[in-house]
Order: structure tokens, then sequence, then C-alpha cells
């Protein structure tokens, strides 16, 4: 339609301006004679329920003023057009193929946007919307009524395939506005109050006895598997610490006496070659051989290999003897509280002290102390599930007191209807039909 409307390139020193008349071409309309002349009601629609892109303004405006020739005006002169107050343009919604005429017919007052005209071949345009001060605001309508309905049988033109929106029908995935302040339980019927009162109050004396038995078994827990809060406990530990520090001076006392009787049979062994060496150098043969000398060295040799070995062997039992010591101190006070007897040696005494105590796995506190986290954070759950179930009851309280103040035929009234909005809201499915599933449940994959 533009481009008819337009026949040719512009001129390339177009000096027409919107409102004044070019050289040699008659005077513009003014904006709001424009306006008139787009907007009118020749179609059988309300104007803010007439639908009207940015394309379609500046094709009507083409028509109107065939004077004016460049497309820089005529934008201009659209905006102005556009910008004159008593008249609305309804933004396209653009969705998709199967919205509701209540959705392709909501009024709005967005200031632009991107639509859709199937006379365009379907390409994205701009559109525009400019609310109307005539038209009645959400001050001058009641917030209990619905919108003013359309007529039924729109009139001929562009739009007249659409049908006029549906009274109280909300758009596509989205709730529609209610006309009572916000209360979650002002759906329910006021017969079941009492009932469901009753059982949130159930459910929550569930949860704390839940969470009492929780804690209560991780405080058993506790004295009896050995945490840091159980002094048995902490005394087992502290025995068995006692008996690990004796274990371990006693294995290195016995590397210590190992290595002192391997050292013993090395210093033998020497000791023979050495008194061999001697034996040799007393004989006439070693004379006549001249062998004097090498033997004489070589017993030297020996004998300090011998001193250094035995003084080595020396440490060895001082070593061992430390150790000893070492383990007996650290099991001295576990004699007097095992009461063992006091013949036993220090190894035999840790055996009894080790027979005496319970016996344990190495992670059995780390166990226990898991175990009882789990147990402490089990009823803080059942605490928090209390909490919430007396919420609920607190809040249905309210309702019922809310209602009983209420006269009769009102609270009737109003809870019909919210228990209509409820089941429009959340509807349920037929008798006999599996509910709905949805692409991205569970059960629909």
């Amino acid at each position: 339609m533009l481009t008819a409307a337009l026949p040719g390139p512009p001129p390339p020193a177009a000096t027409a301006t919107p409102g004044a008349p070019g050289p040699g071409l008659p005077p513009l309309p003014t904006p709001e004679q424009l306006a008139a002349q787009v907007w009118d009601t020749e179609f059988g629609l309300p104007a803010r329920y007439r639908t009207v892109t940015h394309t379609d303004v500046l094709a009507e405006l083409a028509q109107a003023t065939p004077c004016l020739e460049s497309l820089d005006h005529l934008t201009e002169l659209a905006g102005q057009v556009l910008a004159v107050p008593g008249h609305a343009a309804r933004l396209p919604s653009g969705g998709p193929a199967h919205q509701s005429n209540h959705q392709r017919y909501q009024p709005t007052t967005v200031a632009a946007g991107v639509g859709r005209s199937g006379r365009h071949g379907g390409v994205p345009v701009p559109a525009v919307a400019v609310p109307d001060p005539s038209a009645p605001g959400p001050a001058d309508v009641p917030s209990h009524q619905p919108p003013p309905p359309a007529p039924a049988t729109p009139g001929p033109g562009k739009h007249a395939s659409r049908q006029p929106p549906l009274p109280g029908v909300p758009e596509p995935g989205q709730r529609p506005a209610r006309p009572w302040p916000e209360r979650p339980y002002g759906h329910v019927p006021s017969a079941h109050l009492p009932a469901l009162i009753a059982q949130e109050e159930a459910r929550a004396a569930e949860a704390d006895q839940h969470a009492r038995a929780r804690a209560a078994e991780a405080g058993h827990l506790t004295v009896t598997a050995g945490t840091d809060a159980a002094p048995a406990a902490r005394r087992d530990a502290e025995r068995r610490r006692l008996l690990a520090d004796a274990d371990h001076h006693l294995a290195r006392a016995d590397r210590a006496r190992a290595a002192h009787a391997a050292g013993e049979r090395h210093l033998a062994a020497q000791q023979t070659l050495a008194d061999r060496i001697k034996d040799r150098l007393g004989t006439v043969r070693s004379r006549l051989l001249g062998e004097r000398a090498d033997l004489h060295f070589l017993h030297g040799h020996l004998t300090a290999l011998i001193t250094a070995h035995r003084a080595r062997l020396d440490l060895l039992e001082r070593a061992a003897t430390l150790h000893e010591a070492a383990a007996e101190g650290f099991l001295a006070p576990l004699r007097a509280e095992l009461d063992l007897p006091r013949h036993l040696s220090t190894r035999q005494a840790t055996d009894a002290a080790r027979d005496r105590l319970p016996a344990r796995k190495e992670n059995d506190t780390a166990a226990a102390a898991t175990a009882v986290q789990r147990l402490n954070r089990r009823a803080r759950d059942h605490h928090a599930q209390a909490g919430r179930a007396r919420a609920r009851a607190a809040a249905l309280r309210a309702e019922a007191a809310l209602r009983e103040r209420m006269p009769p035929p009102r609270a009737a009234a109003e809870e019909e209807t919210r228990a209509a909005a409820h089941r429009s809201d959340h509807p349920q499915p037929a008798a006999g039909h599996p509910p709905t599933q949805h692409p991205g449940s569970r059960r629909s994959r």
C-alpha cells in the first residue's frame, strides 16, 4: 500500500514539512484531523480495541496526504498523529495462533513493541500504543466489575474475523486479577475450616513428637557410642592413647634388642677372626713367610672395628632400656586405674590392660559422631515441619475469624466466588482420565 501511495523515487530537494504547504501544494491537514481520519469508527469497534501498527499508520497517512512523497516526512507526521490525545492504538500481541480472543483484544497502554500484520507477509513490524485519556481507567471502573464486553458482531473490515473478548476469561499462562485481597485459604469452604485446622495441629504435634524422639536418640548415642560428650568414652580414649604410646615404645625397644642380638653375632664372628690372626702371628711359619707385617695390620684393624661395634651395642642396649622405661611410664596410670598385678612385666601389663578395655573398632567414634549429626539434622527438619504446620493452622484460624465477622450473605457469596476461581485456576482431570503429563515431567520421559 505504501509503495502504491508513493510512486517513483522521492525528489532530491523535498521542502515540504508536516503541517506546512510546499511550493505549489495545498496545505496539509492538522495531526488532529489526520488522527480522526485514521481512527474512524466505521469498523464497529471502540478505539481501545483497535489494532494499529506503525506501518498501518504510514499507509493511512500516505493515502490521506498524497502530496507528501518523502518517507521521512511521513514518519515524522505519523509520530505527531500517534501523539494526538483522545485516540488509542492497541498493541498487536504477536503470540501463537491459538491465543484467545480475550488476549487478542486485551487493551494495553504499552508505548512500543513488536507486532505482526497478516497483510505484510507476517514480517514483525514495530507497534505503537497511545493511551486514551477519555477511556475509563482503573479508577473509573470498580475493581469488582469485569471490563465491558465488546459488540458480539464486528463490522466489516480488516479485523472482522476477530471476536470480541469474553468477560472474565484469563489470558493463557496468566492468573487473572482478583477483586479481593490475596488470602491463601479464601477458596476453602467454611464448613471445612475446623477440620483443616485440627489436621494441621495434629501434623504439628506429630512433627514435634518425631523431633523429640530424634533428639533423645541422638543424646543416647552421644553417651553410649563414644563421642566427645561422654565421660566414659573420654576415659576409654585416654586409656587407648596411653596403651598406644606404651606399645610404640615397646616396639622400639624390641627393635633395639633385635639389632643388639644381631650385632652380638657379628661381633662374635669378628672376635673369632681376630683370635685366629693372633694365633697365626705366634707361629714360625708366619715369620718365615714374611706375613707378620700384614697380620699385625689386619689384627689392629679388626680390633678397632670390634671396639666400635661394642660401643654401638652398648647404645642399642641403653636405647632398649630407655624405651622400656618410657613404656612403663605410660603404663603406670593404667596399672593404678585397672588394678593390674604388680608382678606383671611391662609387656604383660600392656596386654592385660588391653584385655580390660572394651573392644571397639577404630572408626566407631567417627561413625557415632556422623550418626549424631544426622539425627540432629532430622530433628531440626521435624521442628521446621511443625512450624510450617502451625503457620498454616494460624492462617486457617485467621480466615475463619474473618468470615465470622462478615455478614452471612456476603460471606456465602464471596466463598462461592473464591471456590469458582480456585477451580478455574486448578482444573481437575475428568473421572476416568489420567492427569495430563507435562513434557518436562519425569513420567512423560
